[in-house]
């Protein structure tokens, strides 16, 4: 059985939770998990720069050449009806969003769902500045909605900025 997991964070992610990123991501291709995230820079790109190998990541993109990415999956047209479906119950703001930041929650519902939007992340490693994990707020940006997808699917999340996510995390992995 495959584990997916989704890693992500602020764009501003401290440069010390960075280097914890690119670590774990390089600890759990190891133990074969497979990396889903967005390809934005700071977390995304942490959490993707610790992936060696293309077959163990699976990058969502909001639009073809997103941070100039040549890897990744950019939302398929025939899923969107089904992907804004799944948004709308999970964004607080979503039938006010653009087109451009529709995209970009659009990837998260892949990002949490998979391709097929069948096949859940197992668990979410993330930052963000308000240690978010059930509860999101301003502070949280744009990973809430990730947040907020993974409560929803209850998948658990684990943010680094919190003093027990690695003791929450080594027993979840235990389990």
């Amino acid at each position: 059985m495959k584990i997916f997991y989704t890693g992500v964070g602020n764009r501003d992610t401290p440069h010390e939770y960075l280097e914890k990123m690119t670590a774990l991501a390089s600890l759990l291709e190891k133990e074969g998990c497979i990396l889903r995230s967005g390809g934005a820079e700071g977390a995304d790109t942490a959490f993707e720069n610790g992936v060696r190998s293309l077959y163990n990541k699976e990058i969502y993109l909001p639009w073809t050449f997103f941070n100039n990415k040549v890897h990744g999956y950019v939302t398929p047209l025939d899923l969107i009806n089904c992907i804004d479906e799944i948004l709308s119950r999970v964004h607080p703001n979503f039938s006010n969003l653009r087109e451009s930041t529709l995209k970009l929650h659009r990837r998260n519902v892949l990002q949490i769902l998979g391709q097929d939007l069948a096949t859940p992340s197992h668990f979410v490693l993330c930052y963000t500045r308000d240690g978010a994990e059930t509860f999101t707020s301003f502070e949280t940006g744009g990973t809430g909605t990730v947040i907020r997808l993974a409560n929803h699917y209850n998948i658990p999340v684990f943010n680094l900025r919190n003093k027990n996510w690695a003791d929450r995390f080594k027993e979840f992995m235990k389990g």
